[in-house]
């Protein structure tokens, strides 16, 4: 008898580091500036409204999270194929889709939900779709609202791979528009000292862009997190205060 109570103690001690382990979990992000929603800090450091929800989710649930920021083409691979990340953020089943096709994914409900536009010089505010003919945007980033006009010819489309190297080629003239978020253009501007001069343009297309957390294997955390987003509606109403971000 004495023999089985020793051997369950054993067999308790070494379950203890996997059950310790089991609560550590991956999450691939980009490593991208698309601040103030996610950004890289100057060491290297996930930060934004993104890692804000996800570490207060974390701990409500015991959970501790690691980020590992990736560039997006080779996150992708990461997440679907070697699979050496919990989860994903961003995700959206409408990204990739021949990537993903046959790959069981689950989705969260929206941890923030973008509004993709044209930011354009403030003369030009009242701009019409008809008289814009090119545009610029961050590298990777497709303009959905504007891509009937881009493959017609009508608009030329070019990318840049830095948010502040898009405001300069506004700001300058390069580009009658360039294409992003506004709460994400409108933030660079303010640092740049370019506010004034650059205005969201209100009566053309925009994209509206749900940002979810995506997992292959760990569905049960995926319903959890769409239960804190559904509970924790005030905590996410601050943070977007927080962070100035207009609704």
């Amino acid at each position: 008898m004495h023999r089985w109570v020793l051997l369950s103690c054993w067999a308790v001690l070494y379950a203890l580091p996997a059950l310790a382990d089991s609560r550590v979990l991956t999450i691939g992000v980009e490593a991208l500036d698309y601040a103030p929603y996610y950004y890289l800090d100057s060491n290297g450091n996930y930060r934004g409204l993104a890692r804000d929800v996800l570490d207060a989710f974390a701990r409500s649930r015991g959970y501790v999270f690691v980020y590992k920021p990736m560039p997006p083409a080779r996150l992708m691979s990461a997440f679907l194929y070697e699979q050496n990340v919990d989860f994903k953020f961003p995700d959206h089943p409408r990204w990739s889709v021949d990537a993903r096709r046959g790959v069981l994914l689950s989705y969260s409900l929206p941890l923030v939900t973008l509004t993709e536009g044209l930011l354009v010089r403030a003369p030009q505010q009242a701009l019409k779709l008809e008289q814009l003919h090119d545009m610029a945007t961050l590298t990777g980033f497709t303009p959905v609202a504007y891509l009937d006009q881009v493959h017609s010819g009508q608009i030329r489309l070019t990318e840049n791979s830095s948010q502040q190297g898009l405001v300069r080629q506004l700001l300058v003239g390069r580009v009658q528009a360039i294409y992003l978020d506004w709460n994400v253009g409108m933030r660079m501007a303010r640092s740049m000292g370019a506010a004034s001069q650059l205005k969201p343009a209100r009566e053309l297309p925009v994209d509206r862009v749900p940002l979810m957390l995506s997992s292959t294997h760990n569905p049960e955390i995926i319903d959890q997190f769409n239960q804190f987003l559904l509970q924790q509606a005030g905590t996410l109403s601050r943070l977007r205060r927080h962070y100035h971000l207009s609704e």
